[in-house]
C-alpha cells in the first residue's frame, strides 16, 4: 500500500515537473519563475484529481484482471490526457493548438512510467 500511495504521489510531481518545464522552455523570455511554479501548482491540483477519480479506479481494476504490462496504463494515460485536454478546451473555450494536445500528452504518459514502475513494476520482482 505505501508503494501504491507513493506512485500515486511521484505520478502527480511528474506532471508538476512536466508542466513547469514546459512553461519554462516554450514561453521563452516571458515567462517567469513565479509564472512557472503557479501553473505547476495548478497541473498538480488536476493531476490530483485525476488520479483520484481515474487512476486509482483503473489500476484496481486491471490488477484485479491481471494486466500488469506497461501497454495498459501507458494507453489509459493517452486515454485521460486526450479526454482532459478535450474537456478543458471547451469549458475554457480556448483553442488549443498541437502543442497543447502534445504538453499534456506528454505529462500523461511519463506520470503513468513512473506510476507503473513504483505500483506495479516492482510489485512483480
Amino acid at each position: 500500500m505505501i508503494r501504491f500511495v507513493a506512485a500515486c504521489l511521484l505520478a502527480v510531481f511528474t506532471v508538476s515537473l512536466v508542466a513547469f518545464s514546459i512553461v519554462l522552455i516554450d514561453s521563452g523570455e516571458y515567462a517567469t519563475l513565479k509564472t512557472a511554479l503557479i501553473i505547476a501548482f495548478i497541473a498538480g491540483v488536476v493531476s490530483a484529481v485525476i488520479t483520484a477519480i481515474w487512476v486509482v479506479p483503473m489500476h484496481m481494476i486491471l490488477e484485479k484482471h491481471n494486466f500488469v504490462s506497461l501497454g495498459w496504463y501507458v494507453a489509459l494515460s493517452v486515454v485521460a490526457s486526450l479526454a482532459f485536454s478535450v474537456f478543458y478546451r471547451i469549458w475554457a473555450e480556448i483553442e488549443f493548438d498541437i502543442a497543447s494536445y502534445a504538453s499534456c500528452l506528454v505529462a500523461g504518459v511519463l506520470s503513468s512510467i513512473v506510476f507503473w514502475y513504483i505500483a506495479v513494476c516492482n510489485k512483480y520482482k
